[in-house]
C-alpha cells in the first residue's frame, strides 16, 4: 500500500488519500456468505459420507457375522480358512462394486443439475469421487475382512453351537 500511496502523491500531492485496501478486502464482506455456504456444504458432505461409511460398515459386518456357521462348516469340511476369507471378499466387493457403480452413476448424473450453482469448482470433479469411492472401498474391505477372519478363526464346533 505504501507504494500505491506513494505513486499517487507522485501525480498529484495535493489529492487526499482516505481509505485503501486490496481487491481482495473490498470483496471479503461480498463473499461472506458464499463462503460460509460452501463450508456448510463441506461440512454436511463430510457427515453424509461418515454416515454412509459407518452404515456400510454396520450392514456387512452383520451380514457376514450371520454366516458364522457356513464358515464354520466348510472349515469343518476341510477349507483353509484363508481360502473361506477370499471367498466371502470376493463376494461382499462384487456386492459393494455393483452399489458404487450405480452411487456413482447418479452422482454423477445429480451433479449437471446442481453445476449451476457452483462457483469454482467442477460438478464432476473426478478427485472427489475417486475419494469418497476410495473410502467406501476401503470401508467395505475392512467391514468384510474382519468378521470373515474372526469366523474362520473359531473352532468349527463352537462356532456350530452358537447358532
Amino acid at each position: 500500500m505504501t507504494a500505491v500511496r506513494r505513486s499517487i502523491q507522485q501525480v498529484d500531492a495535493a489529492l487526499p488519500i482516505m481509505s485503501a485496501r486490496s481487491i481482495e478486502e473490498q470483496i471479503a464482506p461480498l463473499m461472506a456468505q458464499d463462503r460460509t455456504t460452501a463450508q456448510l456444504a463441506i461440512v454436511f458432505g463430510c457427515v453424509a459420507l461418515t454416515l454412509a461409511a459407518v452404515g456400510l460398515y454396520g450392514v456387512l459386518s452383520y451380514g457376514i457375522a450371520r454366516r458364522t456357521g457356513e464358515i464354520a462348516v466348510r472349515i469343518a469340511l476341510g477349507a483353509r480358512p484363508g481360502r473361506v476369507i477370499a471367498m466371502i471378499l470376493g463376494e461382499t466387493m462384487g456386492l459393494v462394486a455393483a452399489g458404487l457403480a450405480a452411487g456413482g452413476g447418479l452422482a454423477f448424473a445429480a451433479s449437471t443439475l446442481i453445476g449451476s450453482r457452483l462457483y469454482g469448482v467442477a460438478p464432476q470433479d473426478p478427485l472427489t469421487l475417486a475419494s469418497a469411492t476410495g473410502l467406501l472401498l476401503l470401508v467395505a474391505l475392512i467391514a468384510a475382512y474382519l468378521p470373515a477372519h474372526r469366523a474362520s478363526r473359531l473352532d468349527p464346533m463352537i462356532a456350530l453351537r452358537q447358532e
